[in-house]
């Protein structure tokens, strides 16, 4: 599988100044169920044309912004009261829907969950037999990841930055800004002391509104 993905994100990036081979890819892998680089490979085609994403032709903009595994996301999301979308835009941001993904400190599967919040959430689910490496499993990673993020949305009493900020650097950090902020939600971002926290925050939050925009703001 990593060989396999690391030729078809090569070809991407050969092809990424022409948008007709960038199309037959990102059609391709889409699919074959290698939705990371079909979502390189959409991004390619409207880079070349030279238009943003919500100018592009919908179908286009949505394989860059896509709604994989939705039927689940729906589910369980709606189960948590947590916006779809707003998780559609997490996935996209941690993994871009490879639900392979791995990163440094050991955060796998679409939502990226590290080893030690993947155990305090598997306590909290009682989830049976609980391995790290459950989070492979699509339902598994998205039902970990909606229970974090409506834990942290829950806390914050709604505040999606706090939650987001809660989620990526840990609710105690995401405490002390808050406070920081005087609760000021339009403050929240100046009193983040984590730079790469803060863009996390405005990619999600980005990605969010286009979502938002290509799907409908409900779901």
């Amino acid at each position: 599988f990593n060989d396999a993905f690391s030729v078809f994100v090569d070809v991407m990036g050969d092809y990424r100044e022409d948008g007709i081979v960038s199309y037959q890819l990102a059609i391709y892998t889409r699919i074959i169920g290698a939705y990371y680089p079909s979502i390189v490979g959409a991004a390619n085609v409207i880079q070349a044309a030279g238009v943003a994403t919500l100018e592009a032709p919908p179908y286009i903009a949505r394989m860059r912004y896509p709604a994989y595994y939705r039927d689940v996301i729906l589910r369980i999301t709606s189960a948590r009261d947590v916006d779809p979308l707003l998780m559609m835009s997490l996935i996209r941001h941690e993994s871009l829907f490879n639900a392979y993904a791995t990163a440094a400190a050991d955060e796998k599967g679409l939502t990226q969950v590290i080893p030690g919040t993947g155990e305090y959430i598997a306590g909290q689910l009682n989830w049976p037999n609980y391995q790290h490496s459950d989070l492979f499993r699509p339902y598994a990673s998205v039902e970990f990841g909606a229970y974090y993020l409506a834990e942290q949305l829950q806390r914050f009493n709604g505040n999606v930055y706090a939650a987001l900020s809660g989620y990526n650097a840990g609710p105690g950090r995401a405490i002390s800004w808050m406070e920081l902020s005087g609760g000021d939600p339009d403050r929240f971002m100046s009193a983040i002391t984590i730079s790469s926290t803060r863009t996390y925050i405005q990619r999600i939050y980005g990605s969010y509104n286009i979502y938002r925009e290509l799907y409908g703001r409900s779901q």
